[in-house]
């Protein structure tokens, strides 16, 4: 089972900072990974766990495309750029439910993100599909899980990169 996580940064969210539009107060700025922050974070507005949500959507891109999103971007063309909407290309070969999580995921408006709980049905949908497609090891864009050792020899032929579509611009 995969798992990631980084509590560095985390810290709880109280009721008394919670302000009456659904974001809290005494939050800080332009914390985490830019590459991965919510433009909101970015810029110092107030926030709330939507922001996380915005970070799954670009970390998850990372994995499905297998490059970093805004990958020759500076810190500061990131953040001028994801404050005005721009965000990175998503390919065609991806499953519909994936390419519409991350659309909404990544919203620029906080309020139109989906909840953790909706991006987990999504998954588990995915997963499920694919469980009823292939037995032992299934491959989620281009990426292979594996269950088996057995699954781990012939996941080491598998090609992880369709080369011939063509590559997102910056």
């Amino acid at each position: 089972m995969l798992r990631i996580f980084d509590f560095g940064l985390a810290r709880e969210l109280l009721d008394v900072d919670l302000k009456k539009d659904g974001t809290y107060r005494n939050l800080t700025k332009m914390t985490g990974a830019v590459r991965y922050m919510a433009p909101e974070v970015a810029v110092g507005l107030s926030y709330n766990y939507s922001a996380d949500v915005y970070s799954w959507a670009m970390l998850m891109y990372y994995m499905l495309a297998l490059e970093p999103p805004f990958g020759f971007y500076t810190e500061k063309m990131i953040v001028e750029r994801s404050c005005l909407g721009y965000r990175p290309t998503i390919f065609k070969r991806w499953p519909l439910s994936m390419k519409e999580a991350l659309a909404k995921a990544w919203d620029g408006d906080l309020k139109k993100r989906p909840t953790f709980l909706d991006i987990s049905l999504v998954l588990k949908s995915e997963l499920n599909e694919y469980d009823g497609k292939n037995s032992g090891s299934r491959s989620i864009s281009g990426a292979t899980i594996v269950s088996s050792d057995q699954d781990i020899e012939d996941a080491r032929d598998v090609t992880t990169r369709d080369m011939t579509e063509e590559r997102p611009r910056a």
